[in-house]
Parts: structure tokens; sequence; C-alpha cells
């Protein structure tokens, strides 16, 4: 029943692949005979090449900006009071819960206030809002699990708060933090309510690009983009989990070794 469940869920997504290598000017399945026309029409493109680029630019941005204040909002959160911890997940948690279009016609309003609308500062801002809730749930649950005691010794020796954190925290969720950004980037990446709203045509992102071209031109290169983005997330998502199985063995050893030697 799992396999079949499976099956279900990933095949529209497989479909997309062989028709991308169509001959056919239409999106048909099965193709009718194979072609690479399509990928060397994105490849060649000026306008999607562009659009590429722009999101790539504009993901890599918001995953980081998504760290900084993810990270630091989720160990204010489990390490600060219970009251705190009730309402700061709350007010963090809230982009999930509001709709999609209600946040961009927000951020739409006050972007044209201050003349941000149709610039990539407003993309990342209004990616980032979203992206940080993701990382805040899965910084949150890594701090969770880590041991407090060796933030105790660190500050019995004498580290300062800073010092622990740098050299403690944070080699220690390195894991986490490569999976928080994966996701925050993945979000960036793949938005396109808010990015309509707030964008212009100076920053056209890729799923401007292609829910544009669904509009006005279906042709297989709208299916080449989907099966490269598919290639694109397994192969990040395979660089992520060897990354945070290897994380989080290196974590065990070291918990290991100094249980030993207390």
């Amino acid at each position: 029943f799992s396999l079949l469940v499976a099956v279900f869920l990933v095949s529209p997504i497989l479909i997309i692949v062989p028709i991308s290598f169509s001959s056919s000017r239409f999106l048909d399945f099965p193709p009718p005979g194979l072609s690479l026309q399509w990928y060397e029409a994105y490849f060649t493109s000026r306008a999607w090449v562009s659009a590429t680029l722009q999101s790539l630019g504009i993901a890599t941005a918001t995953a980081f900006a998504s760290l900084a204040i993810g990270s630091a909002a989720a160990m204010a959160l489990v390490r600060g009071s219970p009251r705190m911890r009730r309402v700061g997940y709350q007010l963090l948690l809230a982009p999930m819960i509001v709709p999609v279009i209600v946040s961009a016609v927000a951020l739409y309003f006050l972007f044209a206030r201050l003349q941000l609308v149709n610039t990539n500062l407003a993309l990342v801002i209004a990616h980032t809002i979203g992206a940080v809730p993701l990382v805040v749930l899965i910084v949150a649950a890594s701090l969770q699990a880590l041991n407090v005691r060796l933030e105790h010794a660190a500050a019995s020796l004498g580290a300062s708060r800073i010092v622990t954190i740098w050299k403690i925290v944070l080699p220690l969720m390195r894991p986490a933090l490569i999976v928080a950004g994966f996701f925050a980037f993945l979000h960036s990446f793949n938005e396109l309510v808010l990015s309509l709203f707030v964008s212009g045509p100076d920053t056209t992102t890729l799923p401007i690009k292609m829910w544009s071209g669904i509009r006005e031109e279906i042709t297989p290169t709208i299916a080449a983009v989907s099966s490269l983005l598919i290639a694109l997330t397994v192969v990040m998502y395979a660089g992520v989990e060897v990354v945070r199985q290897t994380g989080e063995r290196r974590n065990k050893y070291n918990e290991l070794v100094n249980d030993e030697g207390a």
C-alpha cells in the first residue's frame, strides 16, 4: 500500500521528464519522438537564463538571511523563558499560518510606500519572511536535542556567551543549519505568489518566467526547466543528507568522548 501511495504521488512529477525530451511542440505524453531541442531552447534563451540566475541569487541571499535571523530567534526561544517561548513561537510561525496571498498584498503596499517594488531587496525580504519559520523549527529542534551541559562546561571554564556559541553550539548544530539553509533556499527558489506581487520587469524570477510561459505559450521548454529543477533538488537533497549523517556521527562520537572523559 505504501508503495502504491508513493507511486501515486511521484508519477505526475516523473511524467514531466520524458515530456521534456519530446520532439513535439506540445506537451504530448507519451512523446512521439526524442529530442534535446527544448533543453537547447532553455540554455540559449537569454530570458530563461537571466530568470534562473536571478532566482539563484535571491534564493542564496534568502538562505543566509533566514539562517542568521532564524537561528538567533530559535536560540532565544529554546534558551529563554517558557512564557517568551510560547509567544515567540506564535509570532515567528505566523507567516506559515497566514495565507500567502494576504502576506503578498500587505508586503506590496508596504514596499510600494518604500519604493522597493521591482527590487532584489524586496524579493529577499519577502522570501526571508516566509523562510524564517522553517529555519526556526529545524534549528529549535536541534537545540533542544543539544546537551546543554557542554555550554555550562564552557562557561565554567571562562568562555563568554559569544565564544560558547561560536565554538561549541554552532559546530554541533552544523548539520541542522545546513538542512535549514537547504529548505530556506528551496522555499525562495520556488516562491511564486510573493514574487508576483513585489517583483517587476527587472526582477523576473524563474517561477514567474515559468508562470508567464504557461499563460502565454505552453511548450516543452517548461518541462525541460521542470526536469532540471527536479534533478537539482535531488542532488541538493542527497548532498544535504550526506552532510547531515556525517555530522550526526561526529556529534555522537564527540559526546561519547566527552562522557568517557567525564
